[in-house]
């Protein structure tokens, strides 16, 4: 997601927070009317340490190093345990509104 503010550290820890699982299910969801910009130190040395490293679609969010490294500071920022957010990630890349498959009958 491209980030336009003019300070390069705010850029940074921005792009890596709006990729960051939490913020993936809040944007889907549609429900955060108001959005606070949490700590930044983290977030900014996570985005410097995924630069090159490719972000995969969210369907692949398990195979993506780059995602675990971003929710790992969006955890750290948020207060909960980076275990919560990998199981946020299994279950949102396995959303079928994600992968483009049907729901299975219950």
């Amino acid at each position: 997601m491209p980030v336009a503010v003019p300070d390069e550290d705010k850029q940074k820890a921005l792009a890596a927070w709006w990729n960051s699982t939490p913020v993936r299910v809040m944007l889907l969801n549609r429900r955060a009317q108001k959005f606070t910009y949490p700590a930044w130190s983290s977030l900014r040395e996570a985005f410097d340490e995924v630069f090159d490293v490719e972000l995969l679609p969210m369907k692949h969010a398990e195979e993506c190093g780059a995602r675990k490294v971003i929710d790992d500071a969006a955890a750290l920022v948020l207060g909960a345990k980076p275990e919560v957010l990998a199981d946020w990630r299994r279950q949102l890349a396995a959303e079928p509104t994600i992968t483009n498959r049907q729901a299975r009958d219950a």
